[in-house]
């Protein structure tokens, strides 16, 4: 089977049954020039903030598939992307990131642009004459949606809009309009194919063993779950308490729900969201070569904050996420083949049903949510049902809940178990305590390795079971001593 056919299968797949991809679809040289024709010139690829460009001459420069881009703010105002590549000879104008420039001059032989993209001198022609019209620079598509900047090589693309309307009710709730100050725009260039970053950015799973420090504490793996999605767009969310400290005032108008709750946006192909009360951050992953690929961050939030506030923690998890994505493509080159995903990765089967639309052509699933009514928060579980374009999403609590720490029974069991004791039959109820011990043991075996259902405080869990464990064996021995000792029973 060639790596087209197994992807066609692969990515056709729906949850439940679906499968990673085949290893070899994050180092293959003809797929990875597939992706950047097919996705990468054809597809809105989100870059930074339009608040960071707001000054005639700022510049944000990256590489959209084989295409050098900058975007810019005009003299007029007016926000562009333009080619980065010199119409005279081909050398890039600017390096990557982000910049201020008065003018665009070539740094080879300094033909020099306007800001606007005009061709405006060629020094030392001699006798020829340029023709600066037809040696301007060509321009692209550009469009903003909640603050970012959205790019699009194809000018028959349809448009941004288009894309996020399936996605744009929820988000409303969280007052986009208040995200207007700038977090500094940041690239990083990651050893790593640009599907494992997204892979990795889009799906909450992996934080409790990435992230025990940094994200875990604040947006604990247990407590993330899906919303709606499918392979245009896909929103999941999780429990947070990152919004409960920095600026706990700017979000006094928000409903309960969304002070307590994260959204995850996936916008594929490299488009990754994470939305708060009173934080609006994103990456956008950019391939570089089939197992390179080049991660920007940017941010916006509703009130000014000192230069560089909040990028050491933004830092410490993505080096973090760096580390294990670089270290998950070291293990992309086996002949082995991908596992089964679970119910915390759905996003990533809808990321796959995208790549596999888009590459190959292949169905996708119809749009699918979760829904339960907020005014029923312990009703039955969330059920799920196929999204129609009527069915505005509602201001839901779909969250987990949590498992006790102790139920009623287990106390009662206890004092029963104290009572027989003291009159002296205390080793039948030990082991039936000792019996459910060990069953609560094994439970929190299992919550460690899905930590979904982990308990709320396990340092708490795992005291309470082992000093329950070692007074049921102490008291079964001490009955057997009394039984079974040099006195015989008593």
């Amino acid at each position: 089977m060639t790596l087209e056919d197994s992807l066609r299968r692969v990515c056709a797949a729906s949850a439940g049954e679906a499968r990673a991809l085949p290893f070899a679809a994050y180092t293959d040289p003809d797929l990875h020039a597939r992706e950047r024709e097919r996705i990468f010139a054809r597809e809105w690829i989100a870059l930074g903030s339009a608040a960071a460009l707001s000054e005639p001459g700022d510049t944000l420069t990256v590489t959209l598939g084989n295409e050098p881009v900058i975007v810019v703010r005009g003299e007029d105002g007016e926000l562009r992307a333009l080619s980065n590549v010199c119409r005279h000879r081909g050398t890039p104008l600017l390096d990557e990131g982000i910049g201020h420039a008065s003018s665009l001059v070539c740094p080879y032989h300094a033909w020099g642009y306007g800001l606007d993209g005009r061709l405006k001198g060629v020094p030392h022609p001699g006798d020829v004459v340029v023709d600066k019209a037809a040696h301007a620079l060509p321009s692209y598509r550009v469009e903003t949606w909640a603050g970012v900047v959205f790019v699009n090589l194809d000018p028959q693309a349809p448009p941004l809009a288009e894309r996020v309307a399936g996605i744009d009710a929820r988000l409303s709730r969280y007052a986009l309009d208040r995200f207007t100050h700038p977090t500094r725009i940041s690239l990083h260039a990651w050893d790593a194919n640009w599907k494992l970053a997204v892979e990795n950015g889009i799906e909450s799973y992996h934080l409790f063993r990435v992230h025990p420090e940094t994200l875990e504490p604040y947006t604990p793996t247990r407590g993330a779950f899906y919303l709606e999605g499918s392979a245009e767009a896909t929103l999941t969310a999780g429990t947070t308490k990152l919004a409960r400290a920095a600026h706990p005032g700017d979000s006094e108008g928000l409903g309960a729900w969304e002070r307590e709750h994260y959204v995850l946006v996936s916008l594929p192909p490299s488009f990754v969201g994470i939305l708060t009360a009173d934080s609006w951050g994103w990456i956008s992953v950019l391939p570089s070569g089939p197992e390179q690929c080049t991660v920007l961050g940017a941010g916006l939030s509703p009130v000014a904050t000192e230069e560089g506030a909040g990028s050491e923690f933004f830092e410490a998890f993505l080096a973090e996420d760096q580390a294990i994505c670089e270290r998950n493509q070291r293990g992309m080159r086996s002949a082995q083949e991908g596992g089964q995903l679970v119910e915390l990765e759905r996003v990533v089967v809808d990321f796959h049903q995208y790549l596999g639309n888009r590459l190959f052509g292949t169905p996708t699933d119809p749009p699918f949510s979760v829904e339960r009514d907020s005014a029923e928060p312990d009703a039955s579980p969330p059920q799920a049902t196929p999204k129609t374009a009527a069915s505005a999403p509602a201001s839901v609590d779909v969250a987990p809940k949590r498992r006790s720490l102790a139920k009623p029974w287990s106390i009662a069991t206890l004092c029963v178990l104290v009572a027989t004791t003291l009159a002296g039959w205390s080793w039948p109820w030990g082991l039936l305590f000792l019996f459910w011990t060990l069953r609560s043991l094994r439970d929190g075996i299992t919550q460690l390795v899905e930590p979904v259902a982990r308990a709320e405080n396990p340092a708490l869990f795992w005291s309470i079971n082992a000093v329950w464990a070692l007074g049921s064996m102490a008291l079964i021995a001490f009955d057997l001593w009394r039984w079974l000792g040099p006195a015989g029973p008593v």
